[in-house]
């Protein structure tokens, strides 16, 4: 009996094991052109999720260029896989990477976001269509 319940137990344990380590392993490859990639995280915390978007909506009313700029760096060091890749590395090395590949780092993060957004709701209408009325 004892042996069929920690067997029970091993196996909750390790899917939460797995959703913990989704965190670190799950990511897309963002192309930046001429085979060039970034690996984008694509299973984010709730807490970066939300500073995300806290961040995404100081973005939208900033004036301030170095803001704007400390705010871009922020996000790129949520969101790409590479722990190498933070603010102050993009910050103090600004004349080492093309501001237009920061760009093209944020962008194919919300493109594969809104991917998976639609192909949620893609999913959500197609069981909905089986349901009896």
């Amino acid at each position: 009996m004892r042996e069929a319940v920690d067997k029970e137990t091993s196996k909750w344990e390790q899917e939460i094991a797995n959703l913990q380590k989704r965190i670190f392993t799950e990511y897309v490859d963002v192309d930046l052109g001429g085979g060039d990639t970034i690996a984008v995280r694509t299973c984010l915390l709730d807490s970066e999720v939300n500073r995300l978007a806290e961040l995404e909506s100081q973005q939208a009313i900033e004036k301030d260029s170095k803001k704007l700029e400390e705010i871009s760096c922020e996000m790129l060091e949520t969101i790409t896989a590479n722990p190498m890749i933070n603010k102050a590395w993009l910050m103090e090395n600004k004349d080492k990477y093309s501001p237009n590949d920061l760009l093209s780092i944020l962008l194919g993060f919300m493109e594969v976001r809104l991917k998976d957004k639609n192909e949620r709701m893609e999913r959500i209408r197609s069981a909905m269509s089986f349901r009896a009325k």
